[in-house]
């Protein structure tokens, strides 16, 4: 992986903060973030009391995608561009099953640490199938097939996403 997508998968866990960001060379910087009490004579930042995040409900994310829609040919896709295209309507037809489930699941909850919770997981899923398909598709970088390597990607994590959805609520699967 390069050095770029190194801080693009690490973008995933700076959600969940297990990382800080990125150093000027790319490359992950793990722990929490930098302290005013680091120096650079020392490095070592000083130790610092961690408080205990309160539980809010916060707003459902919603999964969302930044290309134009390409075509789908109604035979069977033979070029990259029609792979591609297939592959962005099913990503978009998957998305919103994730976020219709998601919602119904949101909805049926009622503590608000138990809201909060699910926003954070989604969230982080959402930052995880982005990196996870961008260091998939570098193995074809700069070659037509990377963003059919990227959208098969999504695809395949939004088919397990919604797997998962359905075995964290049965009632909502559908």
């Amino acid at each position: 992986m390069s050095r770029t997508n190194s801080c693009v998968v690490a973008a995933a866990f700076v959600l969940a903060g297990l990382v800080s960001g990125c150093a000027s060379s790319g490359d992950a910087v793990l722990g929490p973030p930098a302290t005013a009490a680091t120096t650079p004579a020392t490095m070592a930042p000083t130790p610092t009391p961690t408080p205990t995040p309160t539980p809010t409900a916060a707003t459902l994310p919603t999964v969302t995608e930044a290309f134009t829609l390409l075509p789908c040919p109604a035979h069977t896709p033979q070029t990259t561009l029609e792979i591609e295209g297939c592959d962005e309507h099913a990503i978009v037809r998957l998305d919103l099953r994730i976020n219709h489930e998601a919602r119904a699941m949101y909805a049926a909850m009622s503590a608000p640490s138990v809201k909060a919770d699910f926003v954070a997981a989604q969230q982080a899923w959402i930052a995880y199938r982005h990196a996870a398909c961008v260091s998939e598709s570098d193995a074809a970088q700069g070659g037509t097939l990377a963003p059919v390597a990227f959208a098969g990607c999504e695809v395949r994590l939004d088919r397990g996403r919604l797997a998962d959805l359905a075995a964290l609520n049965p009632a909502a699967a559908g």
